[in-house]
């Protein structure tokens, strides 16, 4: 999924891949598949877990692994809660890559 497909139900529910997904609204748990929050396991969809500024920011940090910044200018010209986000984005990818 792209974009704000990815935080959306809808394109899910229509295309019937809520069992599959393990969605909550179906009290559906994905059989094989788990995530650790804060020392809590689950394993269910995450969609309503993860809020919308959290997901632009995970897609910015593609930008930025081509050398594009979100806002016009350098460095000095972004945000810093977006810098801050880009580096524990950024830390937990490389923390990802290096399991692999």
């Amino acid at each position: 999924m792209e974009g704000d497909d990815f935080h959306d139900c809808q394109p899910c529910r229509r295309d019937g891949l809520q069992q599959n997904r393990g969605c909550p609204e179906l009290s559906r748990e994905h059989p094989h598949i788990h995530y650790e929050i804060d020392g809590e396991v689950m394993r269910h969809c995450l969609v309503q877990e993860v809020s919308s500024q959290s997901l632009t920011w995970i897609q910015e940090c593609n930008y930025l692994e081509i050398g594009l910044l979100p806002e016009a200018g350098g460095l000095n010209d972004q945000w810093e809660i977006d810098l801050r986000a880009y580096g524990i984005v950024g830390a937990e990818r490389a923390a990802l890559k290096s399991r692999d």
